[in-house]
């Protein structure tokens, strides 16, 4: 399946998906680090620079395939705890620029990521506009909070998936609000409960690591799946295969600031992963 990959950070989305048998055909990022690192891993794929430049004539001219799947988590600057929490207000809110794309390109699918608080914030209408305006197009929604630890990480963050098919046709839009169900999930049966403090937890400090467990791993981390040196997800390796051995810094990678930002601000590609596993599923 073709994939467009929105506001793609360092490609957690098409890192995932790509495990599975995706392809992707064209990125959307604005910051010049990510990509470099994108540039890296995926050479030769387009990169946009900025989303309002993504429309179906640019891909037209540009000779790039129409997706049948895009993704995207949607800048969350405007709903995170961590903000001033805006909302539609923050003109970093860019789901209109989302949603006018998936209009125009008439994907299949969509799945779309942000954080805990966007089920919350201004009443929960953030949350409900983005499920009726899908709906409005003639996408079945379904909405998860699956965290990290519900595949495996040793840290929680909670993150908001919202799931869209239009295979099923058009769909009463409008349910109340009251009524919209957003799942509490774990993947592939894994617990979704907080690791206990006694074990090693995901911390920007390499001194907090437990090295006897650093020298044991066996795996690669994201970021060196993203340099393109590791090939592994999970599965692998008996450490969870999130981060390298000095601790929430992509080892090899200049620039420590730009490091913890992308990782930050990444998905966790193990989710996506287990969720392209089950599009593929129902498409066959």
């Amino acid at each position: 399946m073709k994939h467009l990959d929105l506001f793609s950070g360092i490609g957690g989305f098409a890192l995932g998906l790509q495990k599975v048998g995706f392809e992707t055909v064209a990125f959307c990022e604005i910051d010049k680090y990510c990509q470099t690192l994108l540039n890296e891993k995926w050479k030769g794929v387009k990169i946009y620079n900025d989303v309002k430049e993504i429309t179906k004539e640019r891909f037209e001219a540009d000779g790039i395939e129409l997706p049948e799947i895009i993704t995207g988590g949607f800048p969350c600057q405007p709903f995170s705890v961590a903000g001033k929490q805006k909302g539609t207000s923050d003109d970093r809110h860019l789901w209109p620029e989302m949603f006018r794309i998936i209009k125009e390109l008439k994907p299949k699918w969509v799945l779309a990521e942000n954080v805990r608080g966007l089920i919350n914030i201004q009443d929960g209408m953030v949350f409900e506009t983005v499920c009726t305006d899908l709906e409005s197009e003639g996408y079945e929604v379904q909405t998860f909070n699956i965290p990290a630890v519900g595949v495996g990480a040793p840290h929680r963050r909670e993150r908001i998936w919202i799931v869209a098919n239009s295979n099923t046709g058009n769909v009463e839009a409008g349910r109340e609000r009251q009524g919209r169900i957003c799942r509490e999930d774990t993947i592939e049966g894994q617990s979704s409960n907080v690791t206990s403090s006694s074990e090693v937890m995901a911390n920007t400090e390499s001194s907090h690591r437990n090295d006897n467990e650093i020298n044991s791993r066996n795996g690669k981390s994201e970021a060196q799946e993203i340099l393109g040196d590791g090939s592994s997800i999970r599965g692998e390796s008996a450490w969870w295969d999130i981060e390298p051995n000095v601790g929430r810094v992509a080892h090899g990678l200049p620039g420590r600031v730009h490091r913890l930002k992308g990782l930050g601000n990444a998905i966790v590609p193990q989710i996506a992963q287990e969720i392209g596993k089950a599009i593929m599923k129902a498409e066959q």
